[in-house]
């Protein structure tokens, strides 16, 4: 394994265990990991020097290896049609499918999953088996073709939220869309007293995302988002991944603590008719009235009888909050019909 410092300085460092090594990168815990592609290996090097190796059954041929958005290791087994991951404990887990045909070439993309090239199905001059692989943290493979994959070699990130790749034999280079923003790492609980939100999403690499709150128009954002003095009650909150659809919406709600308190703004007669009004302390989604001590029903205010004897009356109102909290005690109000 060889370092060169920016002013040119080489260093190499051998051991018995380094073998054709192939793909190397930075991993989560400050140290070098590599392939050793007829090692048939993981490799692991301090800065210092130190090596360390990893062997299991189902490393055949790898190639290239990346830090995942997991804090492991993804890498290619060329010779072995799988994809690997190896934690920096050393454990290692193989993921196969039909439609992984000797990759090469891995990345971790703007979506929280890896993507990976097929570089050839069983001969390098047919197109048999090109593609463009995703597998997510969770071993979930999905292959993408297009008969301008000719031998896909190397894979990254690009700077527009897509990934790029390079046809080896197709002696072009290669661009595939990522429309389908990560999930969230951060967001608030089903039901919230705070009148404030904050919303985090993966973005490995900086791409361009736009947000939408309670159905607003979209906007541009960056991860994170947050917004103060929201109202209590429902609301929804939606990203998407360079403008395009389908977003990713997240959905909460906003409940007052304690229980809420009824007020009774007034009673207006008219004839056989009264009409009340009634307001909470609280954004409250339900209310329910009783009229002279009836059961309590549904209702909403303003809030009108009809057909009142003449004589006292007494309206009841009680309300109940997101969080299904009643008034301890209704609002009464008496009245009298003429």
């Amino acid at each position: 394994i060889g370092r060169i410092t920016t002013g040119g300085t080489v260093t190499i460092y051998t051991d018995a265990t380094i073998h054709s090594p192939s793909g190397i990168t930075s991993g989560p815990d400050g140290a070098l990991w590599f392939t050793n592609h007829y090692g048939n290996s993981i490799g692991r090097i301090t800065t210092g020097g130190t090596v360390t190796s990893y062997t299991d059954p189902s490393i055949n041929g790898p190639d290239s290896i990346t830090t995942g958005p997991d804090g492991a290791l993804w890498f290619t087994n060329s010779a072995g049609n799988s994809i690997g991951r190896i934690t920096t404990s050393g454990a290692v887990t193989s993921y196969t499918a039909p439609s992984i045909n000797d990759p090469e070439s891995i990345t971790t993309g703007p979506d929280g999953a890896l993507w990976f090239s097929n570089s050839k199905g069983n001969s390098k001059l047919t197109n048999s088996g090109n593609s463009i692989g995703r597998i997510t943290t969770g071993g979930t493979v999905t292959s993408y073709t297009d008969a301008t994959i000719h031998f896909a070699s190397g894979i990254t990130n690009g700077p527009d939220g897509a990934l790029w790749f390079t046809n080896y034999f197709g002696d072009s280079i290669g661009r595939i869309q990522v429309v389908a923003p990560p999930p969230f790492t951060s967001a608030p609980a089903l039901t919230s007293t705070s009148q404030d939100a904050t919303f985090a999403w993966m973005i490995p690499l900086a791409i361009p995302f736009t947000c939408s709150l309670d159905s607003a128009p979209y906007v541009p954002c960056t991860s994170p988002r947050t917004y103060h003095g929201l109202a209590a009650g429902p609301h929804t909150f939606c990203i998407q991944a360079n403008g395009t659809p389908p977003p990713v919406c997240t959905a909460w709600t906003i409940v007052s603590p304690g229980k809420p308190v009824v007020s009774i703004l007034g009673v207006t007669v008219s004839g056989s008719a009264a009409t009340v009004s009634f307001t909470a302390d609280q954004l409250a989604p339900r209310f329910t009235c009783s009229l002279d001590g009836a059961a309590y029903k549904s209702c909403s205010s303003p809030l009108t009888y009809h057909g009142l004897a003449p004589g006292i009356h007494t309206v009841s109102v009680l309300a109940t909050n997101f969080a299904g909290d009643t008034s301890a005690a209704s609002a009464l109000q008496a009245f009298a019909i003429p």
